[in-house]
């Protein structure tokens, strides 16, 4: 097989890519070549549909659960086995794309034949589709595991109004505005077995097929890797191929078409939002594409952006936030989203929106500013290039082999196009803006509904009760018969010899990733100020803050002074700075800015280029020291988050988090942060008081010792003034520890344990659950967790036995265990549940068997979730940022500062029966009444049931 070569070029002048094609199948390899120990692969298909039986979905989970070749099962084991950390799968509107990365390129030359023969070549059954898309069980109710993903999904603000500008954008039935998911209804009533099997047939074939793969593979060791299965397609008789279903262009207005459309939610003053959509420019015009994303930045990206300024940082804000996303079809359509709008401002968004656009059209636009806007997206392609070379290209080769069009190799040339936009006049940027909002296309307004909260419950429940009726128990008894002898079906059956064919890959190559960053070409530096020496052509300056400064009534506080950072006014000395002057100046220096925090810890988080290191270091100089909490910008981000908390409170999963905080570190920051401890502390303090705490949390901020890193190149290290900057900060002499909480702080654990917590989420239709238990022994890289790592990788197997009894059987779509030595607990997760008792009931049930029935543990998936749990701990480091993030772990987090090759010898040497020891001591502990907190969101319409 001699693969021929179609065209060749670089991504921005760097990062070479190969185009081939296949003699014979036409089958397209496109490679994108990159050092690194990391290989990955996107497996692309084209796959339109008309309807809204979800078939490209439904099909996307189905070749999972084995091919002619490799039974159910073996997918898993092969791809830990080969350093991978898992497969995994998307379907867009346009296309469904399969992805693996494996660690080195031995593993991923075995991987890639065997997930293609599952791709191309699965066992397609009824008792599959049963399981994983759709069925009936004995009691008449609805499951299976896309069914169970989609019924989180379908009934949500953004969703609903979503579908709704997708139809009106581009018609109702085409292929851009159905749902590729699956809607409900279609699921149950039209979606069938065969449909999906001749879905795969029409659409899975050679010539519709893209092998994307980013990293160091040789494209004679891949053809020969591949060669019998590319020998299996040749041999195989396709349909002849037709385009049934062909790409549309938006549905021509005279007008904008306005829609309102409502989703369930507690009240109807909730928040709602605003989708916008504007027709753009055919695929084709990369350079016009980009110029109107730069000019819609503009508009957007900043506090001091005139969108941004006139609807979210007015007086009294309009919404939370203005954003912009792009449908990427042949005719591009441009959406504007108008998050946790004020819905009885609807239409004064609307105008306010156009009045200001036409503001920016008269007024002209800051040259200065959009020239800096390009030339710093120029600086962050590089930057992500170095962290993240397939992210940054896969974009292109996924459009390229959906419409053509000589897309990729004008992709390849980026740099040059975007350099001439720099220096366009303008004129230029007005003509685009005003050619682009000339004409909108829809408008669609999502407004909170309780009525429709309450009736969509009832209508569910009132639909189970009828179908009951309708079958009878003799109808009921033959569904749950068939779900029985599926699950039956569906239970893996590997030959052993199948498990001797793929051998150990050699995990010793991979110990240069643990080699220390830190720079040793400065000494006496204090223990506060860290360089790390990597190959970046960007300076990055990490501060880590621990929470431990500020009081009970600050921490909350904490949420308002993040969000506002490096947007509030500056006053130090003579110099003056409004709060849009600050984020202008910080969209100009900084390519990227990061104000988080994670559990205990702030981070602030800086990347900027050389050359601007004077300007930026006297920038983060005053917003450490100088900002000042202005109370007109502090109300207008708390009306902001209190807006954003709303739409929280409608989810069951963020709730299930916010309660486990809150209930098991009632004082920790996380805690006082928390969506429902944040709401109270907003609604108790006026715009006065908290202005004057977020001024006093920013005077602490520095005031004890916190931790400076900088990762940049040698060189850039070197020319940095260590002294200057200690002084320039108040870089201290205590070196801060990471800040964990080891202790579940509630006082009253014992009632705490007694009964569950439960709480109704409005708006919710999925179930979700945690159950906690403190493991007081538990640190970091001890043996205890190393074998609580390899056990949550077995845990989380979808053909192990967990996996089985839970989303196997339709019952949970998530389900995962966390064991954390920061915290000293083991968590168990279940989540996006149709029937959260069952669920619950089904994984206590395992963990019951396995402590009676030790063969359910088996020697093949232990080996499975060992490579899985080595994987884990190196993916992460094949980037500079991910090696920087390690060491500044192993300096910040007692117990971390372990070896990879020590944590990968504690993994080899995790053994089956440490895994049913884990089992019988913590396990049976976390599923037992008394013994473990367990917490529970439902839909409002349903309840949990006592054991």
């Amino acid at each position: 097989m001699e693969p021929q070569l179609e065209c060749t070029g670089e991504f921005y002048g760097s990062l070479p890519y190969y185009k081939y094609r296949l003699p014979g199948t036409d089958l397209t390899i496109t490679i994108s070549t990159h050092e690194g120990p990391m290989i990955g692969a996107k497996i692309l298909f084209k796959t339109l549909t008309d309807t809204e039986e979800g078939l490209p979905h439904t099909l996307e989970h189905l070749v999972f659960m084995g091919s002619d070749k490799y039974p159910k099962g073996f997918l898993d084991f092969a791809a830990s086995r080969c350093l991978s950390g898992g497969t995994n799968a998307w379907t867009a509107q346009d296309h469904t794309c399969y992805t693996v990365t494996c660690a080195g390129q031995e593993g991923f030359l075995n991987f890639l034949p065997i997930f293609l023969d599952h791709i191309l070549f699965p066992v397609l059954t009824p008792q599959t589709f049963t399981t994983e898309v759709y069925h009936l069980n004995g009691k008449g109710e609805d499951g299976g595991v896309v069914y169970c993903e989609m019924q989180s999904y379908e009934m949500t603000m953004d969703n609903i109004a979503e579908r709704e500008f997708c139809k009106v954008m581009w018609g109702e039935g085409t292929p851009y505005s159905v749902e590729t998911g699956g809607m409900l209804h279609d699921l149950r009533t039209t979606c069938t077995f065969e449909k999906c099997r001749d879905y795969h047939r029409e659409n899975y074939r050679p010539d519709n097929l893209n092998i994307i793969i980013h990293g160091m593979v040789d494209i004679g060791d891949l053809c020969k890797a591949i060669e019998p299965l590319h020998q299996k397609l040749l041999q195989t008789k396709y349909p002849a191929r037709t385009e049934n279903i062909t790409p549309v262009a938006p549905v021509p207005r005279d007008e904008m078409k306005e829609v309102t459309v409502k989703f369930p939610a507690p009240d109807d003053a909730d928040p709602g939002c605003v989708l916008m959509g504007f027709q753009s420019r055919p695929l084709s015009d990369i350079r016009g594409i980009m110029a109107e994303d730069f000019i819609l930045g503009y508009l957007t990206d900043t506090p001091a952006s005139p969108l941004t300024k006139a609807l979210v940082h007015a007086a009294e804000p309009f919404c939370s936030s203005v954003s912009t996303s792009r449908y990427e079809y042949p005719i591009n359509v441009i959406q504007l989203y108008i998050s946790n709008s004020d819905v009885s401002r609807h239409t004064e968004i609307r105008d306010l929106l156009f009045s200001t656009i036409h503001d920016v059209i008269r007024s002209g636009i800051d040259l200065d500013r959009i020239r800096s806007i390009v030339e710093n997206t120029i600086l962050r392609e590089k930057q992500t290039l170095e962290n993240c070379k397939a992210g940054s290209t896969a974009g292109a080769i996924i459009l390229d082999h959906l419409y053509g069009g000589g897309y990729l190799s004008s992709f390849g040339d980026i740099e040059s196009t975007l350099q001439s936009l720099v220096e366009e006049e303008g004129e230029f940027w007005v003509t685009t803006l005003a050619d682009l909002t000339r004409n909108p296309l829809v408008c669609v307004y999502a407004v909170p509904s309780e009525e429709m909260d309450e009736t969509s419950k009832q209508e569910d429940e009132e639909r189970v009760e009828k179908r009951k009726a309708e079958l009878g128990d003799a109808k009921l008894e033959e569904c749950a018969s068939i779900l029985e002898e599926a699950e039956a079906f569906n239970k893996p059956k590997i030959p052993d010899s199948l498990f001797e064919e793929l051998a150990h890959p050699d995990k010793q190559r991979f110990s240069d990733l643990d080699k220390s960053t830190l720079y040793t070409g400065v000494s006496d530096l204090p223990p506060t100020l860290y360089l790390h020496c990597i190959n970046s052509s960007f300076y990055r300056f990490v501060f880590l803050i621990d929470t431990d400064r500020f009081s009970a009534q600050e921490k909350p506080l904490i949420s308002i002074m993040l969000r506002s950072f490096c947007s509030l006014p500056v006053k130090d000395g003579d110099t003056t700075l409004t709060g849009d002057e600050v984020a202008a100046q910080r969209e100009e220096l900084f390519l990227t800015t990061d104000m988080t925090r994670d559990g205990e810890m702030i981070y602030l988080s800086f990347t900027f280029k050389p050359g601007n290191l004077e300007r930026c270091l006297e920038f983060l100089q005053r917003a450490l020291f100088h900002q000042v909490a202005e109370e007109s910008r502090i109300s207008e981000y708390i009306q902001k988050l209190v807006k954003n908390i709303k739409k929280c409170k409608r989810d069951g999963e963020t709730v299930m988090h916010a309660l486990e905080i809150q209930h098991l570190y009632p004082y920790s920051t996380a805690s006082r942060c928390s969506i429902f401890n944040l709401e109270q502390a907003l609604s108790a303090v006026s715009v006065t008081e908290a202005a004057a705490t977020v001024q006093s949390i920013l005077g602490e901020l520095m005031s004890r010792d916190a931790a400076l890193h900088i990762a940049a190149s040698q060189e850039s290290l070197e020319s940095l003034d260590t002294d200057r900057l200690i002084e320039m900060f108040k870089l201290g002499s205590t070196c801060p520890n990471f800040v964990t909480i080891r202790s579940f702080q509630n006082p009253d654990m014992s009632s705490l344990m007694e009964s569950d917590i439960v709480a109704h989420v409005p708006g919710e239709e999925s179930s979700y659950c945690v159950a906690v238990i403190p493991v007081p022994e538990l640190e970091i890289y001890t043996p205890l967790y190393v074998k609580l790592m390899v056990l949550k990788d077995w845990w989380s197997q979808l053909d192990g036995v967990v996996g089985l009894e839970t989303r196997g059987k339709g019952l949970s779509y998530g389900f995962y265990t966390l064991p954390s030595g920061l915290q000293a607990s083991i968590a168990s997760y279940l989540t996006q549940s149709t029937d959260i008792n069952k669920a619950y009931s089904a994984v206590k049930g395992v963990v019951g068997r396995i402590t009676e029935e030790e063969d359910l543990v088996t020697d093949i998936d232990v080996d499975l979730a060992r490579s899985g749990a080595f994987v884990s701990v190196v993916s992460g480091l094949s980037s500079p940022v991910g090696r920087v993030g390690r060491q500044m772990k192993k300096i910040h987090i007692p117990g971390f500062d372990v070896p990879i090759t020590k944590i990968s010898a504690m993994v080899d040497a995790v053994t089956k029966q440490d895994i049913i020891e884990l089992c019988k001591t913590y396990y049976t502990k976390l599923h037992t009444k008394g013994e473990a907190v367990n917490i529970y969101t439902v839909p409002s319409n349903k309840e949990v049931e006592e054991e």
